[in-house]
């Protein structure tokens, strides 16, 4: 006999202030703050009485959902207070991954910076005087120890920092710009539109591949107001290049009383030669070759929060101090703590082993083969038979712009899953508590160690046993690795 369907009928709802008076759902706005718990319950009664004038909602389903009024209230409450940023693991061997956060702050910039958070502070405030003092006074200090001979400003990021000095310095004027170095940035943010809203005005020359140092001597003209030279960021082009060195546009610039300006980026304070990222110039060497500014980020290989770092000629930085745009794009007493601490490192020479992005990019290929042999050991061990465990050689890579094409030797563990597809495992990696973000290789999830803290790797190995029990069966072979 067909069971017969009741539909449910608006009538069915009862009115607010009734509902009000049920006891699970008075204890649940008493739970959340009245004011915040009338707006749930207004909502869910709306969505309600929406659905039985649809047709989709039966009476007993009606009844079932009054009947868990409370518990509904209480869910939604707690799904909207979900944090917007999880915490999650980065296996994916990008160090500075843009997406993940980019650089890890060292462990006594996070107790600087909570040691600040619920207390003032001397942001402006000197302390000797009694009067006002400046915000960035300790950080300039500290860059006076590691850049000397350079006057300093600070602002939220790198980008902002080129828009300042663009504005305060060329605003109405052209940048002369080669075509190679007209970059996109993260977020679709393109080197000219920055360029624009900074009210200078583009002169490119030369081409993607050569652009000679008579390219930009054949440029400046009367309209002049500088020559920038831009780090190409996140790619690198090889083969039938030319491109003028900083020294011979420090030249150019100086003979035509124009400033060189050098976006750096990455915040490249060391040689890293010896880690097997050659080539990478030093934001001191760039000034000692002739730059009259240099731009940088705090975040990238710096290793600290996002802020926009400008170096140079003090008659220069104190242009951009005067500018307007200098307080909307200041930064706020969090980002001075950290910064402060992750440069005292870089100032004493303990940057690889205090700051997260050093340590990540000095770590031995020797020391992480260990790792990544003990997680996968500990993956077949603990896991089903349905996933196959190998260990291969790979290359990480620092990212966020910085050391683009050069990899660093790493090894990884590759995850073949039998009873799903390498696309579900990765997603439900994603879904894990806390997510695992890994890389994508062509028949198997690869996990690279290097950037993941070695206090999670157990993490790791509890989120896949869950999505691989083991049921009494063999576990596969251990993988060759070849």
């Amino acid at each position: 006999m067909a069971r017969i369907v009741v539909k449910a009928s608006p009538r069915r709802i009862p009115p607010i202030d009734r509902l009000l008076r049920d006891k699970d759902v008075e204890a649940a706005l008493q739970e959340i703050g009245p004011g915040y718990g009338m707006e749930i319950l207004r909502a869910v009664v709306t969505e309600l009485r929406q659905a039985v004038l649809r047709g989709d909602l039966e009476e007993a389903g009606l009844r079932e959902r009054l009947s868990s009024l409370g518990r509904e209230i209480r869910d939604r409450a707690r799904e909207e207070a979900r944090p917007g940023l999880v915490p999650l693991i980065n296996a994916t061997g990008v160090i500075i991954h843009t997406n993940l956060g980019r650089a890890l702050l060292s462990g006594e910039a996070k107790r600087r910076v909570a040691e600040i958070c619920d207390q003032f502070v001397d942001l402006e405030y000197d302390l000797e005087t009694g009067r006002r003092g400046g915000r960035a006074a300790r950080v300039h200090q500290i860059l006076a120890g590691l850049i000397p001979g350079s006057a300093f400003h600070l602002v939220n990021n790198n980008a902002a920092a080129l828009l300042l000095v663009l504005n305060s310095l060329a605003e109405d004027r052209e940048v002369i710009v080669s075509r190679g170095e007209l970059v996109e940035i993260g977020g679709s943010f393109r080197l000219p539109e920055i360029l624009a809203k900074s009210g200078a005005r583009l002169r490119e020359i030369g081409t993607t591949n050569r652009t000679r140092i008579g390219d930009y001597a054949a440029a400046v003209g009367p309209e002049t107001g500088a020559i920038l030279r831009v780090h190409t960021s996140n790619f690198r082009i090889i083969g039938f290049v030319e491109s003028a060195s900083v020294e011979e546009l420090a030249r150019l610039a100086k003979a035509n009383r124009l400033p060189l300006i050098v976006d750096e980026g990455a915040g490249n304070l060391h040689d890293l030669s010896d880690l097997g990222i050659p080539g990478e110039p030093t934001v001191r060497e760039i000034l000692a070759a002739g730059a009259d500014l240099i731009t940088f980020s705090g975040d990238k290989l710096l290793g600290g929060p996002q802020a926009g770092i400008i170096a140079g000629r003090e008659a220069l930085v104190r242009r951009l101090r005067n500018n307007p745009l200098s307080r909307a794009l200041r930064v706020d007493k969090m980002t001075l703590a950290a910064l402060e601490a992750t440069l005292m490192a870089h100032r004493r020479g303990t940057h690889r082993r205090d700051i997260p992005v050093q340590k990540m990019i000095a770590a031995a290929p020797k020391e992480l083969k260990a790792r990544t042999e003990k997680l996968a050991g500990s993956i077949r061990k603990r896991c089903g038979n349905t996933l196959e465990v190998n260990l291969l050689p790979g290359e990480s890579v620092v990212g966020g712009g910085a050391a683009p094409a050069r990899g660093l030797p790493t090894f990884l563990v590759a995850l073949k899953p039998r009873d799903r597809t390498v696309s579900k495992l990765s997603g439900e990696l994603r879904r894990a508590e806390p997510p695992i973000i890994t890389r994508a290789g062509k028949d198997a999830v690869l996990i690279d160690l290097r950037a993941v803290p070695r206090d999670r790797d157990e993490t790791v190995v509890q989120n896949l046993e869950r999505l691989f029990p083991a049921r009494g069966k063999k576990n596969l072979k251990r993988g060759t690795g070849r």
